[in-house]
């Protein structure tokens, strides 16, 4: 409020510079009418935010008391992790829906890969990429354990490690590591067996030279060779830590009827991050690329609305071009959940799903 009364003065007082010549009265006219702009900056700055609020414009992000999201590790000070280590359950689903598919899977990186990420290809299709993870600089091993259902406690050159196996219908595994104060070391691997991505770690050497790592990688298990330069390996776009579980439910004919999906991202701690679409946002507005906004598109291909789950602001998406709905909030923990299907099935039954998310 503050501000905006600010930026009301600033206008005020440029435009009677500009109207009014510099001369003997421009003082007293000045002084006269301060109070008067003052008063009018104020009524002015109530109904605009009068309007805002009574639109549901105002985005809960922007007010100064928010504490800082953090979206990977935890923030300062200690954090509980789940109440359970066994992923979300709908207790509810629309009239014949069922499930179709459930795994678990390493966080995808948009844009350009891992630097300094080293990749292979092996027999039976398999990939390894090992790499430095860019977000995480710490690692609690025994939160982490009482976090994920699946993770095992190993050892890797000496140090405590995670280990999620690759298992039957999930061909998704990874090995994380503390490899030394601020450098967490990762191995994804795609139809990959555990040994491998053990035996590989232990012949590593990581160097850090200007925040940039450099891997040497020993002898690689049989039938590994590295990968082409231009050849492109998912496990170099990829986060062993967080990870998601991705549950996929369908009518008895999935070809025929709209799929229904729940994603659940485990440390995800802080609010809720506002919806950003800069892309849409810098194509509708004047502003320059790097001035940033928080404010939910309200038109165009994709529209944000909020709401309540579970006692939680939650974020709806809209996605026109898909014709898609998602529901998202996040519940203690560092738990994020999403809710999605097709503008069919509807928002209310969307929203009804949501509130049936329940943690064993």
């Amino acid at each position: 409020m503050d501000d905006l009364l600010d930026r009301l003065q600033e206008l005020a007082d440029a435009y009677a510079h500009q109207a009014s010549p510099p001369g003997p009265a421009t003082a007293r006219r000045r002084s006269r009418s301060r109070a008067r702009r003052r008063a009018t900056a104020v009524a002015v700055a109530g109904v605009v935010v009068a309007g805002l609020a009574a639109a549901g414009l105002l985005w809960p992000a922007r007010q100064p008391h928010t504490p800082p999201l953090q979206t990977v590790g935890p923030p300062a000070g200690p954090v509980q992790p789940p109440r359970s280590t066994a992923w979300f359950r709908p207790t509810y689903l629309p009239s014949g829906f069922r499930v179709n598919a459930a795994g678990e899977y390493p966080q995808e990186l948009l844009g350009l890969p891992i630097p300094g990420a080293r990749s292979f290809r092996g027999p039976h299709a398999g990939e390894l990429t090992v790499s430095v993870n860019p977000q995480l600089h710490a690692l609690d091993v025994a939160r982490e354990a009482r976090t994920y259902p699946t993770v095992r406690v190993v050892r890797v050159r000496g140090r405590a490690a995670l280990l999620f196996p690759a298992r039957s219908g999930n061909f998704t595994s990874g090995l994380t590591w503390l490899e030394r104060p601020g450098v967490v070391a990762q191995i994804a691997g795609w139809n990959v067996p555990d040994a491998e991505l053990l035996r590989l770690a232990e012949g590593l050497r990581i160097t850090m030279a200007g925040g940039q790592p450099t891997i040497e990688v020993g002898a690689l298990p049989p039938g590994w060779r590295p990968a082409e330069p231009r050849q492109l390996v998912a496990g170099a776009y990829e986060l062993v830590l967080p990870r998601t579980h991705i549950q996929t439910f369908a009518l008895a004919d999935p070809n025929k009827g709209p799929m229904l999906s729940i994603r659940e991202t485990r440390d995800r701690y802080g609010p809720l991050p506002p919806p950003q679409r800069q892309d849409e946002q810098q194509a509708r507005s004047p502003r320059p690329a790097s001035t940033p906004t928080t404010t939910p598109p309200t038109t165009g291909p994709s529209v944000w609305t909020t709401t309540m789950v579970h006692g939680h602001p939650a974020v709806i998406g809209t996605d026109r071009l898909n014709h898609k709905i998602t529901v998202t909030w996040r519940e203690p923990g560092g738990i994020e959940l999403s809710v999605g299907g097709d503008q069919r099935i509807g928002l209310r039954e969307l929203l009804a799903v949501a509130e049936g998310m329940r943690q064993p």
